[in-house]
């Protein structure tokens, strides 16, 4: 397998935000720029009952949301933009879950000059995929006292609705600048405009590996994609029965599965999501890690080039190819071995894989359901117990024994090897488990080489 260094950059418009191997930048003032999208700023992995919950946090908005591709066809006329009003933002996009495109227009075909013409009315709007509409009229003339660099905060207001209706309001989270000079109107006969698009991340992947040892991303699967951009398309839905079936489970995720939805706030304010991995089997190592996508965006919906950002290096020879310091897989991923509670019935304890079988595994032969250390578990064990294995003579071929003081483990491992470490040969081995109590439980282990 070739190694490689698993970060892949959308063009012009991904996402920037800080990853669990480097610290996040920030800048005042944002432009169209190359975007990386890396992974949430922490997560963790824990179980609860039979299931494995992973949980994160996504990356600060500071630095997940900017400001993206521009238009300025329509803005300049015959001008160049050295002689036209420049727009600046400060800022970042903090509200809203897809990206959005936003129109500024002029309200006639007059020519103005910032910064000497009385009056410069203009009107600010964006629409979204459910036809809805949201508007802010200014005023950047002087009669308005508007100063040339002043900023004008992005909040926008809902129109067209039916009377007595209450509109929403979107806090995009930043501002405008308009500089002095020309809006010139020249250019195709009609009101000056300037179209530009707020971006943020799509959504996340949870990857999921299994094995003794930390697993490269080219090992791992997407176990789920939870896109805020497809929750969107559903999220003015009133009630489940009335959303698509391949969107109900997203829906659900952040509507009324759970109270609250997703994401929630920690005591500390800061909002994470979860998701909970049920297709999980008790003794078996997993590996997680969760990343953003993005597929990118370009004045409106039409281009689609979903993208990871699985962020590490496989092999330190490839340090250096990508720039910046050589990452270790294994500090991108969390490793959580799935356990059993301990046990109170001790008559419940029961072998797997019995038969034990050598030359499988549970990746080539999923029936004999070979662990990858080649172990033989013992499941429901006490918090305190004893284990001798013996042959169907009566020698003594291993013993050990289990503690697990909370009862959050009732999991024993067996190396299938004897008391002197060799490999034990194929036959029929009797085992003994007796608990602190003193209640004792016996059993058989076929062994087949």
């Amino acid at each position: 397998m070739i190694s490689i260094r698993w970060v892949r950059i959308l063009l012009l418009f991904v996402v920037l935000a800080a990853g669990l191997s480097g610290s996040a930048r920030a800048q005042s003032e944002i432009d169209t720029m190359v975007l990386v999208p890396q992974a949430p700023d922490s997560f963790y992995v824990e179980r609860r009952g039979s299931d494995i919950v992973i949980g994160w946090y996504p990356p600060p908005d500071s630095t997940g949301k900017v400001i993206g591709s521009r238009d300025y066809t329509n803005w300049y006329g015959e001008h160049t933009s050295g002689d036209g009003v420049e727009i600046s933002f400060s800022g970042y996009y903090s509200n809203g879950l897809v990206d959005r495109q936003i129109l500024l227009e002029k309200y006639d075909r007059d020519t103005y000059e910032v910064g000497v013409s009385s009056s410069i009315p203009m009107r600010i709007s964006s629409g979204d995929m459910f036809d809805r509409t949201y508007e802010k009229i200014i005023n950047i003339g002087t009669d308005s006292c508007y100063t040339p660099g002043d900023p004008v905060p992005m909040t926008l207001v809902q129109i067209g609705l039916p009377p007595g209706e209450e509109p929403d309001s979107l806090e995009f989270g930043f501002n405008i600048h308009f500089s002095t000079g020309l809006i010139d109107t020249s250019q195709y006969g009609g009101p000056a405009s300037f179209l530009f698009d707020v971006q943020d991340f799509e959504g996340f992947h949870v990857w999921r590996g299994s094995g003794v040892s930390p697993s490269y991303p080219s090992d791992q699967q997407v176990i789920i994609e939870i896109s805020k951009e497809d929750y969107f398309k559903v999220s003015a839905i009133d009630v489940i029965e009335d959303v698509p079936l391949k969107w109900k489970w997203l829906w659900e995720y952040f509507n009324d599965n759970i109270e609250p939805a997703w994401p929630r706030q920690d005591n500390q304010g800061r909002w994470y999501f979860e998701w909970v991995d049920g297709n999980v089997y008790p003794g078996i190592t997993y590996h997680y890690n969760v990343t953003t996508f993005d597929r990118g965006y370009f004045k409106g919906f039409n281009i689609h080039n979903k993208l990871d950002n699985f962020v590490c290096d496989e092999d330190s020879s490839c340090y250096g190819t990508s720039g910046g310091d050589y990452v270790h897989c294994d500090s991108m991923v969390i490793s959580f071995e799935m356990t059993v509670d301990a046990g109170s019935d001790i008559k419940r304890i029961y072998v797997v894989p019995n038969p034990y079988r050598t030359g499988t595994s549970e990746e080539t032969t999923p029936y004999y359901h070979n662990y990858s250390d080649r172990t033989i578990r013992f499941f429901n064990m006490p918090r305190e117990a004893q284990i001798k294995i013996y042959t169907v003579s009566g020698d003594l071929v291993w013993q050990g024994a289990h503690s697990n003081a909370d009862g959050s483990d009732g999991i024993l491992s067996w190396d299938v090897r004897n008391k002197n470490g060799r490999d034990v040969g194929s036959g029929v081995y009797i085992f003994r488990v007796e608990a602190a109590n003193g209640e004792d439980v016996y059993g058989r282990i076929v062994v087949i080489r």
